[in-house]
């Protein structure tokens, strides 16, 4: 009696800790959302409910300014409401966090008399209600151009700014707490043009920061990958670039469970020639473990990096830019762990399509823009995607013609200028107003595919049906003894 009591304990923990797999029904669909001007999506993040809040900037025709935009739409691509934020001189949406209910949003915005752009934050409840609004700033230009949370709720920025007796620009990151107060913030630079692009939070609390280093070549035309990975008081535990002697650039930041970096950018250094998507997997201090390219003679550029279950990994940006020429595709890739291509997407129409970011979360979602499909001008383009990549009766899919080479980057410590600084927050007073948008259906299908849990962003374990019926199963062996 007692083996068996033992045997069904163990029954128990397994069925409570394997995830459930089955066959769902599951609808996909492309849409189009904007009016006759020019309307961009640039962020989004994936809600428990499979809510999705999509964030970017829109223009009517004949205005020189833009305004804030922000959408929150169910799993099925119906919009829940849609507002733009109005009252600034001009502002400029780049990023969006979310702790699950509230809605923060980041960007820049225009300011009077003698301050140019200053970084802006909007915290907004679940209907996009404003709870507080402020900008961050000095007397030059400064752009927060991504967004993150520590897990005590803290917001991280990062972006760059040319205050604060910065020489050109310089990189910037402030630490706020949950009502937008500053707790602690700091500059990084050179005598070059330098920036912070992306942001994330390791688990044990670190905050790991990408960019562009400009100080490269002799004179100081190059870049390089930046990463920083600093403490949770701001202090720098190590910083190091990657490159060869002309232009590579980071965009894109993630971790994967065990702690390793992804880093996405582009590089001209390595590749097929123009520029190409660039993806380095690194260890904790930020030694390369791999390096890889994927792209064709053309301009290639990858904007996201996500993690999903398995190991695999989701790139997401442009695919065959020629200069100029507005015939860029939005590009998918999914790669194995150790950066093999699994499938590959290529997304668009006539004219120019990009896709600023991805998750993974409950599907593939990418968000960005179109200039072939919509109601005129540019127009915010939503994806949501089989993690499959499979697209049936798809008018505007079709394979990339690419190749992946192994990049061989020069690993270098950067000289930089660290400061603290006291950036000036002012609160801002910015309404909201409802919006309705037009859409357009560009493809849809419903399918049956197999769930499992997809762990992009992260979450608490909980329990799955597996838990409930190793709690039966315990219960039935206590009344048998």
């Amino acid at each position: 009696m007692r083996r068996a009591g033992i045997l069904g304990l163990v029954l128990v923990l397994a069925l409570a800790t394997y995830p459930t797999v089955g066959a769902v029904m599951e609808h996909y669909w492309a849409k189009t959302f904007g009016w006759q001007g020019t309307d961009y999506l640039v962020d989004s993040k994936i809600l428990e409910n499979g809510d999705i809040i999509l964030v970017g900037s829109t223009r009517p025709s004949k205005i020189d300014y833009y305004d804030i935009w922000v959408m929150r739409l169910d799993k099925n691509g119906s919009v829940k409401w849609a507002n733009k934020y109005v009252g600034y001189e001009d502002s400029r949406t780049y990023s969006v966090a979310t702790d699950g209910r509230d809605i923060i949003v980041a960007g820049g915005v225009g300011t009077s008399g003698l301050r140019g752009v200053d970084g802006s934050i909007l915290r907004l409840d679940e209907q996009g209600n404003i709870k507080w609004q402020r900008t961050y700033g000095g007397r030059g230009d400064d752009w927060i151009l991504r967004i993150t949370l520590a897990p005590n709720g803290d917001i991280i920025a990062v972006g760059k700014t040319s205050s604060f007796d910065a020489k050109k620009w310089d990189a910037w990151v402030m630490r706020l707490d949950g009502n937008g107060n500053v707790k602690w913030q700091k500059t990084f630079g050179s005598e070059y043009d330098d920036q912070f692009n992306d942001v994330t939070v390791a688990d044990n609390g670190d905050i790991i920061i990408v960019g562009d280093y400009r100080a490269t070549g002799a004179d100081g035309g190059g870049a390089s990958v930046w990463v920083v990975r600093l403490d949770g008081n701001g202090n720098v535990r190590w910083q190091k670039t990657y490159g060869g002697n002309r232009t590579d650039s980071a965009t894109a930041v993630s971790t994967t469970p065990d702690g390793e970096i992804l880093v996405a950018g582009i590089t001209l250094n390595f590749g097929a020639g123009g520029y190409d998507f660039w993806v380095l997997r690194l260890d904790k201090n930020g030694k390369i473990k791999w390096q890889k390219t994927y792209g064709d003679i053309h301009d290639d550029s990858a904007y996201s990096i996500v993690p999903v279950e398995n190991g695999d990994i989701l790139v997401g940006g442009t695919y065959g830019s020629i200069g100029d020429r507005s015939d860029a595709d939005i590009w998918i890739l999914r790669l194995d762990r150790d950066g093999n291509v699994k499938w590959q997407k290529a997304l668009g129409g006539s004219m120019r399509e990009e896709a600023r970011l991805i998750a993974g979360n409950m599907g593939i979602v990418a968000v960005g823009y179109t200039k072939s499909f919509g109601a005129g001008g540019y127009d915010g383009l939503a994806l949501r995607l089989p993690p499959t990549g499979e697209l049936r009766d798809c008018s505007f899919c079709r394979e990339a013609n690419f190749t992946s080479t192994v990049s061989k980057a020069k690993v270098k410590t950067p000289e930089v200028t660290i400061k603290d600084v006291k950036a000036v927050v002012d609160r801002t007073y910015a309404y909201s107003k409802s919006v309705t948008p037009e859409s357009k259906l560009l493809w849809s299908e419903t399918m049956n595919v197999t769930s499992s849990p997809e762990k992009n962003q992260r979450e608490d374990k909980i329990c799955g049906p597996g838990a409930f019926v190793g709690v039966a199963m315990l219960a039935l062996l206590m009344k048998k003894r």
